[in-house]
């Protein structure tokens, strides 16, 4: 009667325990994988004014400029600013905290009629990125030439007419840095053009911006996100609560 009455109360106290590993391991991961976002439209800011120190309207990220700042513009020419716009060799850039799992997005949009313009992401805050910084680019001409830099290295190339480019208008285009998998997604105007590159960054993403050109260009849209990969000892936890669910469940 003893042992049967001990095997009941193992039954009793086993169900919430293992429904507990599970709910907070649910809870666990859930938090972990929350991302953060840092975006700007750059609208509502006096006209000519320095992008250097105005703060994000989404995730607060203070703007950090190069040698050469942007200033804020208007598409109307009156009023306040909804875009960005600079002669040569601007630059830009928020800092972001990243680990080396996560995923990484960046995106903006790009207008340029002079020389070429670019956005990137990286460890380190390199106006060009032609130089080997370990960072992620894209470039792009004023006749829409698309290329991809990687650690420093010129490795995909587009034509415009893969992604329906504009001489005339904003181009918005996207890098995505998967951490987990080592793999790289770009896409311009909606276009998927690089699809799970392998990528292989020696540091971890620091800064995102970047913004680079030896003419006029034009920016807007500016977007980057970070999302957290569950940590293992989470999803560990997790697993081992569905397994109990489920042994228990089959035992019952």
């Amino acid at each position: 009667m003893r042992t049967t009455i001990q095997a009941k109360l193992s039954q009793v106290c086993v169900k919430p325990l293992s429904m507990g590993a599970f709910l907070v391991g649910l809870c666990l991961s859930g938090l972990s994988a929350q991302a953060y976002i840092i975006s700007d439209d750059f609208a509502g800011h006096a006209l000519g004014a320095p992008l250097n120190g105005t703060v994000t309207p989404t995730g607060n990220a203070t703007w950090v400029a190069g040698l050469y700042d942007f200033g804020f513009a208007s598409s109307t020419g009156t009023g306040t600013s909804d875009y960005l716009y600079a002669g040569a060799y601007p630059s830009g850039y928020v800092g972001i905290t990243t680990a080396a799992t996560d995923t990484v997005t960046l995106q903006l949009a790009i207008k340029t009629n002079v020389g070429w313009a670019s956005m990137k992401m990286g460890p380190t805050n390199d106006n060009s990125p032609s130089t080997a910084d370990n960072g992620l680019a894209v470039m792009v001409t004023p006749e829409g030439v698309c290329d991809v830099w990687i650690n420093g290295g010129d490795s995909y190339r587009y034509a415009g007419a893969q992604y329906s480019y504009t001489a005339t208008g904003f181009n918005q285009f996207t890098l995505e840095y998967n951490g987990s998998t080592n793999k790289l997604n770009m896409w311009a105007n909606g276009v998927p053009l690089l699809t799970n590159a392998a990528v292989t960054l020696p540091d971890v993403i620091r800064y995102a911006g970047g913004f680079y050109n030896t003419g006029g260009a034009s920016f807007d849209d500016f977007q980057v996100s970070v999302v957290p990969v569950p940590e293992p000892a989470t999803l560990a936890l997790l697993a081992l609560g569905v397994l109990t669910l489920i042994r228990r469940g089959r035992r019952d």
